[in-house]
């Protein structure tokens, strides 16, 4: 997804969802809906992403004793579900409602992991409705369970503005040099390219990318329909 390819990103998905479903496995299916979700939200294919919403919903009522374990992560996740179709319709206060006992939620069950993402998204939320003090209260607790965590991807994952709000908050007198210093952590893991090595050097890094552009050069020579078959056998599928 990161690289452009959004098609081949939706059929890792849809295959995900297949193994769930032929396993009997919910939760792994809730997950696969709700990236989905995310995705169709992001491309603003709103259709496809309601069609998702309705299925992850029905997952969810088969559930209805959700607790800890199995079911109650498909409740979480068709709720998350919930959370980017009213944002991405901007309804913001709503939003922020459905966010908060969330945050609780998670704390609870011990994922800080997913507490830190929902901490990070509300913040983006109230920073939105204009109530800072909140934002910045969200924002450094999440940065404080990145930190401890070692969290990054996780992070960068809540959204396109995310690192937005925390650069801002970095700008600011007196904010703290620890979460300063992560935030920079978090940025350099944002950039698409790391710098290219000294000339002369030896790394393992220099040879990856040495190695990704032979392998780009013989990419180059296969036809267009050779490509397609490389990437569906790279999927893992048959002849």
């Amino acid at each position: 997804w990161l690289e452009g390819r959004r098609l081949e990103s939706f059929a890792y998905l849809e295959r995900l969802e297949d193994y769930a479903q032929q396993r009997g496995l919910d939760r792994l299916l809730a997950h696969s809906l709700h990236a989905q979700i995310q995705r169709r939200l992001l491309l603003q294919d709103f259709e496809a992403a309601d069609a998702l919403r309705g299925r992850i919903e029905a997952l969810r009522r088969k559930h209805p004793q959700a607790g800890r374990g199995a079911p109650g992560e498909v409740a979480l996740m068709a709720q998350r579900a919930q959370v980017l179709w009213d944002l991405a319709h901007g309804d913001l206060e709503l939003v922020a409602t459905r966010l908060a006992p969330l945050v609780e939620l998670a704390t609870a069950r011990g994922d800080q992991r997913l507490a830190a993402q929902l901490r990070l998204q509300l913040a983006m939320v109230e920073q939105r409705c204009g109530r800072e003090p909140r934002a910045r209260e969200q924002l450094e607790e999440a940065l404080r369970l990145g930190h401890r965590l070692g969290l990054m991807r996780s992070l960068l994952d809540v959204g396109p503005f995310a690192l937005d709000l925390v650069r801002q908050a970095c700008a600011e007198p007196g904010f703290d040099p620890v979460l300063r210093f992560f935030a920079e952590r978090l940025e350099g893991a944002a950039r698409p390219h790391a710098a290219a090595p000294e000339r002369g050097a030896s790394s393992s890094a220099g040879l990856a990318r040495a190695g990704k552009a032979a392998s780009a050069g013989l990419l180059e020579s296969l036809s267009e329909r050779e490509l397609e078959v490389t990437r569906l056998l790279a999927q893992g599928l048959s002849n």
